[in-house]
């Protein structure tokens, strides 16, 4: 058996108009939302420029006479004379006794450095002073000899140019001993070039062992 209901043209014709009548309230609805959004946004756009351009409040500088004049400006205060200190030779350092802007006195210590380098090359300076006068000693021994051998040379070479010229001996021999004298002073002269050059090292070998 089958049951079928059969819908009232009335009560179609009735949800029909119901339908009709609603679609135009949600449009206003919706319209009405969009102008109160509106509305808000321009209510706080308005409230930004009315905030931007508000007048400023600023206080007016009284009017002042004889205001002293001041300069500022950057800059460094120094001594109207420096003086640059600094070692003369370059050692490690062992003691500070003064610093930047401390007050110092003449004569005062203000560092020391380790003096095992330089006493290492005192040593040294002092080794060639003494080596400087063996050797002056010693060019002074050979100078006495080179005039020793010069004045035995000047005897021989006189004997024998005497004999040569009274035809004892042959002009060989004293042609051969005038070359022996002047190998002598030549020897000679070399000895006293050598005591000059060694008494230069002296003084040289001195000097640094004063610096």
């Amino acid at each position: 058996m089958s049951a079928s209901v059969e819908q009232s043209p009335l009560v179609g014709n009735r949800l029909a108009n119901e339908a009709t009548s609603t679609k135009p309230f949600l449009r206003r609805g919706a319209l009405r939302y969009a102008l109160v959004g509106a509305g808000i946004l321009a209510l706080i756009l308005t409230a930004g420029i009315v905030i931007n351009n508000r007048p400023i409040q600023v206080d007016v500088a009284a009017i002042e006479r004889n205001v002293p004049v001041r300069v500022f400006g950057l800059g460094t205060a120094e001594a109207r004379v420096m003086s640059k200190i600094g070692f003369e030779v370059g050692a490690t350092l062992v003691a500070l006794n003064a610093d930047h802007g401390d007050h110092v006195s003449k004569g005062q210590v203000l560092a020391r450095l380790s003096i095992g380098e330089q006493e290492a090359k005192a040593a040294k300076a002092r080794a060639a002073v003494e080596i400087a006068a063996v050797n002056i000693k010693r060019a002074e021994a050979n100078l006495e000899k080179a005039r020793a051998v010069l004045t035995q040379k000047q005897e021989a070479n006189r004997r024998k140019q005497t004999l040569a010229g009274r035809d004892i001996v042959s002009q060989q021999v004293a042609e051969e001993t005038a070359r022996d004298e002047a190998v002598a002073r030549a020897d000679a002269i070399v000895a006293e070039s050598e005591i000059a050059s060694t008494r230069a090292q002296l003084s040289d070998s001195r000097a640094q062992l004063q610096y």
